[in-house]
């Protein structure tokens, strides 16, 4: 499929083709925005059995879900997060938190959801069942054919159901939204299998839609296009990315990161020798193996660290990584260590393609960089190039920033005052004061007394 910025360019022009192609007046392409990021990250595709037992699956649950009663709506804000995840429940925690009453909280399978058992993805009728299956059935050809068209062969079936999945939960919302009004939509991610089809069906009702970002712009594919009327971003330098990637200067509002935020720092209960933080990314398993390899080695172990791997919260502890632990190198999972319990225990952050080094910073941690791809312009290589972090790919280099760490007590301070200027491009805000900044954007005081 050729390099990575070559897919990308085929991938927006192929949601832009599919887009001309309409479902109750919505234009499709968005909905298969997750769909194609897939394609794009190189995701293995599941079974082909696995994916016809859970269309199954989703036939016979689905018809138990009932629609909620129409009620009297005074809820100014719907708000919805893809998953319980730290990052997601950052960003969309602290506005229901403010907003009480005045807002409304989705997101499917946790236990705050107030619109439950509403599963906006599964509830099926015969009627929507059938509207469904009749438009898959008349233009499914014709999707396989826009991406063959751009040299990219995708797997009938599973298009089949994410297309099955995604209009099911998009009349489904058009549904909702007919009986429920808002002033705006907020979502912690536009471009997902969960908030597509929502902010599509709010559009359709006119409806203000509004995504804020909950990880790192890694150009050239990802966040962009967007499907949301704007999005709310951390800094100057992410407004830069997407006005670079084609969005709309008007589109964008600048209220920075209610994720990261300074930590209180203890680390009193932690070992004193020098502690070396890996941050792994949701990158695949070859970079992040990479990476692993390169950094630790045998002359690596020699030195009297402690290593501490730390990954990214959609990934699982596979052989391949558990092979890297020992005494000297521990393995935590998200749920195992928390980002505040990690700083606490390293001086130093080594990462390649990960949003982590930005709060570490934040923290008084250092960056050591390693680049997966000299032809990169993702996050790896925005923080060599404009956060002035070490690069460490060269074993040489590697060796002599180690030595540096083991030799020169006052490494750490130096490393600090070359990196942390470009933080100020990277955060307008951070933690309350973002969240603060948000509400205000919101344009809603007059309409209640919480902010």
């Amino acid at each position: 499929m050729g390099d990575k910025n070559d897919l990308a360019d085929k991938l927006i022009i192929i949601e832009e083709s599919l887009n001309e192609l309409h479902f109750k007046g919505v234009p499709i392409g968005h909905l298969l925005s997750k769909f194609n990021e897939n394609i794009y990250r190189g995701i293995p595709i599941p079974g082909r059995w696995g994916l016809i037992l859970s269309l199954i699956k989703f036939l016979f649950t689905g018809r138990k879900i009932k629609k909620p009663e129409v009620r009297n709506n005074e809820t100014l804000v719907l708000l919805s997060k893809i998953s319980n995840k730290p990052q997601c429940n950052a960003l969309i925690d602290p506005l229901k938190k403010e907003l009480k009453d005045k807002a409304l909280l989705y997101s499917p399978l946790i236990a705050e959801n107030e619109i439950e058992p509403y599963v906006f993805i599964k509830r099926n009728t015969s009627l929507i069942r059938k509207e469904v299956k009749t438009f898959i059935e008349k233009h499914k050809d014709e999707i396989l054919t826009i991406y063959s068209d751009r040299g990219i062969n995708v797997d009938s079936t599973l298009l089949s159901f994410s297309l099955w999945t995604q209009l099911i939960a998009l009349t489904n919302w058009i549904a909702f939204f007919d009986c429920f009004t808002f002033n705006k939509i907020i979502v912690d991610f536009d471009r997902d299998y969960i908030n597509a089809p929502l902010v599509l069906a709010a559009k359709h009702h006119k409806i203000q839609t509004v995504t804020l970002v909950h990880g790192v712009i890694n150009p050239p594919y990802g966040y962009y296009p967007i499907i949301a009327d704007e999005i709310w971003m951390w800094g100057d330098h992410q407004k830069k990315q997407m006005i670079e990637s084609g969005l709309e200067e008007n589109k964008i509002r600048i209220v920075g990161n209610p994720i990261v935020r300074k930590l209180e720092k203890n680390r009193e209960n932690y070992l004193s020798k020098s502690t070396i933080g890996i941050a792994l990314g949701n990158v695949g398993k070859t970079i992040n193996d990479s990476l692993l390899r390169h950094v630790l080695n045998l002359k690596a172990l020699q030195y009297d660290f402690q290593w501490i791997i730390k990954l990214h919260p959609s990934m699982k502890k596979e052989g391949y990584l558990c092979s890297y632990e020992s005494e000297k190198v521990e393995l935590k999972s998200f749920v195992e260590i928390s980002n505040e319990s990690l700083f606490n225990q390293i001086d130093f952050l080594i990462l390649g393609n990960s949003g982590l080094g930005y709060e570490a910073l934040i923290n008084d941690i250092p960056l050591l960089v390693y680049l997966a791809n000299e032809n990169s312009k993702e996050n790896d290589h925005i923080m060599i190039k404009y956060g002035n972090c070490p690069q460490i790919n060269n074993p040489h280099e590697l060796d002599l920033v180690l030595t540096r760490i083991a030799t020169e007590s006052d490494y750490k301070s130096k490393l600090m005052r070359q990196e942390t200027p470009f933080l100020t491009s990277i955060f307008y805000k951070t933690g309350r004061d973002s969240t603060n900044e948000i509400l205000k954007q919101l344009n809603l005081q007059n309409r209640f007394e919480s902010i």
